[in-house]
C-alpha cells in the first residue's frame, strides 16, 4: 500500500475503495449491496491491519457523502477511530500523527451527524482514444506552432484506451514512414497523451497524415519511459519549450 501522507485518501487503498464503491453504487443502486460486494472482494486483504483502517475508514467517509452509510461500516469504523489503531500507524513520524488526528477526529464528528440525503453517483465513461498504432498526425499549439506526432503504442487501464504518441521532427517533405522508421525520439521522448474535457486532442488543431497499413514497423522500436501529458496547455508547453 502506498502512503504518500496522512490525509484518509492520501493511500491507494483509500482511493481504491471510494473509487470501487461508487462504481457499485451507480451499477446496483443500493448501498447495503454495493458494501457487502466490495467488502468480499476485498477480504482477504482486510487481515492486515493498515488495509482495514484504510478501507473502511474511507468506505465509511464515501457511503456517508452518498447518503447511505450503514450500520456495520459506520460501527468497524468508529471502532478503529476509537480504539487508536489507526493513529497507531502514524507513530513513526509526530507531524504526520498530529494532522491525521485531526483528520480522525473530523471523520468522526461527520460519521455521527445527519448524512445528505441518498444519491447515486455518475461514473464517468471510459475514454476510447480514436487513435491507433501508426497513425501520424499534426498538431498545432494554440501560439500556430505545427509538430508532427506518431502513435507508438496503446495503453489501458481500468476500460479506456490511451494513445502514446513520439513527437517528431520533420521537414514536411520527406517520407514519413522513413522518418518515423529512423527516429529515435529527437524532441524528448514519449507522451501518453491522456484526455482533456474528455477529449484527446482538438478537433480543430489535429489533423491525420496518414496510417502504416501494419504496426510491424513497430515490432523492433523500443518503448521508452514515457510521461503523461494533456493535450491543453501542458502539451503545448512541452513542444514549444527550449532545447
Amino acid at each position: 500500500m502506498s502512503i504518500d501522507g496522512p490525509g484518509l485518501y492520501q493511500d491507494d487503498t483509500a482511493h481504491d475503495v471510494r473509487s470501487e464503491f461508487k462504481k457499485l453504487l451507480a451499477s446496483l443502486r443500493d448501498g447495503a449491496q454495493a458494501a457487502d460486494v466490495l467488502v468480499a472482494r476485498w477480504s482477504p486483504m482486510l487481515a492486515d491491519n493498515d488495509v482495514e483502517c484504510s478501507f473502511y475508514l474511507a468506505l465509511a467517509d464515501t457511503e456517508w457523502h452518498l447518503g447511505c452509510l450503514d450500520s456495520r461500516t459506520s460501527r468497524i469504523a468508529m471502532a478503529i477511530i476509537d480504539s487508536g489503531r489507526d493513529l497507531a500507524r502514524w507513530d513513526y513520524s509526530p507531524g504526520f500523527r498530529r494532522k491525521r488526528k485531526v483528520v480522525l477526529d473530523r471523520l468522526r464528528k461527520q460519521l455521527i451527524a445527519d448524512q445528505p440525503a441518498p444519491r447515486i453517483p455518475r461514473v464517468p465513461t471510459p475514454f476510447q482514444t480514436p487513435w491507433a498504432v501508426g497513425d501520424v498526425l499534426t498538431y498545432a499549439t494554440a501560439g500556430n506552432a505545427t509538430y508532427v506526432l506518431a502513435v507508438v503504442a496503446i495503453r489501458e487501464n481500468a476500460g479506456s484506451r490511451f494513445a502514446i504518441a513520439d513527437v517528431l521532427e520533420w521537414d514536411g517533405v520527406s517520407s514519413l514512414t522513413a522518418h518515423w522508421a529512423q527516429s529515435s525520439n529527437v524532441l524528448g521522448g514519449q507522451r501518453m497523451l491522456t484526455p482533456f474535457r474528455r477529449h484527446d486532442l482538438p478537433a480543430e488543431r489535429v489533423r491525420q497524415l496518414g496510417r502504416w497499413r501494419t504496426a510491424e514497423a513497430l515490432t523492433d522500436r523500443r518503448l521508452f519511459p514515457y510521461t503523461l501529458v494533456r493535450w491543453d496547455s501542458s502539451l503545448d508547453r512541452f513542444l514549444t519549450r527550449p532545447r
